[in-house]
């Protein structure tokens, strides 16, 4: 039995078929996305493989990639997963595989493989062995860590004997960062720049971030060119990548060329750096843009004598916002924000955009339509009653937070009797709980929440959608409710609140709500 085993463990390392310490049933990552791929379907359509199990007790699914890009690096012990792949090298047992493949799995990657990366160049592996076993973890794991672990191992090997492997991988968002970074390691400077350039192209989410923030100080006239039209644009902020765009992206000379004012794209590449720049958020943003107010002149004088759309109005919207700050704008001196906010003006006041805005808003697509009612108002546009239709529609799209938008009280009096005529009020109030609602199967559940969360400004009104939300199994619902009441008076109330809010108390499954609704009713009512 004992040379049966050993002749077993020398066979491994001539076929590559080690001991597969998971459920024969799973399906391989690699292959799962090398499919979607060879039928021209997105890798990041369809939920990985190992979904469910990689979020098996977790209440919060995070979008792919978030984890290892916002979290980074933690604490893991790297030692023991390096004193694990060595005892796989020496005998890749069913014991030694599976003890790896368990530290690999349970420890995230990004943890673990720098260090482990730098315990290994110590003393560097049989590089035949090393190969062989994290190719074979790289095409067979239908798990998502060990098959990160198992790129950033063969990225430190040169030549592009995996690069296409790489891309394939990268392609998916979740290991776009370790597929570029390999990419990086393991080619020559100008292959591997335009190896990760075509993985940017290829991503949208966290991927491209990750990849933009690290190509751009290097880029060259063509990948300046793509960032300022589409590079910036991503599926999680704009905000991200708009100031590396304007700077590495060089901005104003793009937009000082020649050709400029015929470049389409190249205007409404500016249009969204300029949205995102004055919205700012988790990264540099328009005080930091030291050509910002030299940049927005140049594009308003190519502007000007174009047709007018809809991105370049709310490009010219938020440069007045910014023009108009108290104090005036970080480096834009009082003469150039005066005169910015003097052509956004008359920008807005093209007459086209009075027509362009309503019938947008009317035909209701997408990103347009969230400009033409964002617009409105800048171009004397009342949006309000052509949303109200919209939402009697029902199509399907929800506008509950648009109407609620208003001050009026008569418009607040429809939007509670057509939200009490469309959502199914006694179904979301089949008692508390302590749920999520996450997925479009709660949307009924978020509908209410945009309508309570504002009812505190009109006491007495919809209190049947209160009772509802108060009885909700979210506890979003039930905590708007709560803040609405706190805000209305007693003499508000109906003569059935105390007895619900009583009820609710009861009920309640968190301490604090229920303390918060304790307090409404008082020392003289809670008995």
């Amino acid at each position: 039995m004992a040379l049966l085993s050993i002749f077993s463990r020398n066979d491994i390392w001539k076929t590559g078929e080690f001991f597969k310490p998971w459920d024969p049933s799973h399906p391989s990552i690699f292959d799962h996305i090398s499919a979607l791929q060879s039928q021209d379907e997105d890798p990041n359509g369809p939920d990985l493989p190992d979904e469910a199990r990689f979020n098996e007790g977790n209440a919060i699914r995070f979008v792919s990639g978030a984890m290892d890009n916002l979290i980074g690096a933690t604490d893991e012990d790297a030692a023991e997963v390096v004193k694990s792949i060595r005892q796989v090298l020496k005998n890749p047992s069913e014991t030694n595989t599976g003890k790896l493949y368990h530290l690999l799995k349970e420890d995230g990657a990004i943890g673990t493989v720098d260090d482990a990366l730098s315990l290994i160049s110590q003393n560097p592996p049989p590089a035949e062995r090393f190969v062989l076993l994290f190719d074979w973890l790289a095409r067979c794991s239908p798990d998502r860590e060990p098959v990160k672990f198992a790129i950033a191992m063969l990225g430190i090997l040169d030549g592009d004997n995996f690069k296409e492997m790489f891309l394939t991988l990268g392609a998916h968002e979740e290991f776009t960062k370790f597929a570029g970074v390999a990419l990086a390691n393991s080619l020559p400077e100008n292959e591997a720049f335009q190896a990760q350039v075509q993985l940017a192209h290829a991503v949208k989410g966290w991927g491209r971030v990750d990849l933009v923030e690290r190509l751009a100080p290097n880029g060259d006239d063509a990948f300046r060119h793509w960032l300022v039209r589409d590079g910036f644009q991503n599926a999680i902020m704009d905000e991200y990548l708009a100031y590396i765009a304007a700077t590495e992206g060089r901005l104003l000379e793009q937009l000082s060329t020649e050709n400029a004012g015929s470049d389409e794209a190249l205007i409404d590449g500016a249009a969204g750096i300029f949205i995102a720049l004055v919205a700012g958020g988790p990264a540099e943003d328009m005080s930091d843009y030291a050509d910002g107010a030299t940049a927005a002149f140049r594009w308003f004088d190519l502007i000007e004598d174009r047709p007018a759309t809809l991105l370049c109005a709310f490009a010219a919207k938020s440069l007045r916002s910014y023009a108009e700050e108290p104090g005036g704008p970080e480096h834009w001196p009082a003469t150039a924000a005066a005169k910015l906010r003097e052509r956004a003006t008359l920008y807005l006041k093209k007459p086209a955009l009075g027509v362009l805005v309503p019938e947008q808003i009317r035909t209701d697509s997408g990103s347009e339509f969230w400009l033409a009612k964002e617009l409105a108002p800048d171009v004397g546009i009342d949006p309000w009653p052509m949303i109200l239709e919209l939402q009697k529609s029902h199509s399907g799209e929800e506008y509950w937070y648009d109407l609620m938008r208003t001050d009026d009280p008569d418009r607040i009096d429809q939007v509670i009797a057509l939200a009490s005529d469309l959502l199914p009020l006694d179904e979301i109030a089949a008692g508390p709980a302590d749920e999520m609602g996450l997925g479009p199967e709660w949307r009924h559940h978020s509908a209410l929440d945009f309508i309570v969360q504002d009812l505190d400004r009109f006491p007495g009104k919809g209190w049947l959608l209160i009772a509802a939300a108060l009885q909700s199994p979210l506890l979003r619902n039930r905590n708007m409710a709560a803040k609405a009441l706190k805000v209305w008076s007693k003499t508000d109330w109906p003569p059935e609140a105390l007895q619900l809010i009583r009820q609710a108390i009861r009920q309640e499954p968190t301490d604090e709500l229920k303390a918060t609704l304790e307090s409404l009713l008082g020392p003289e009512l809670s008995s």
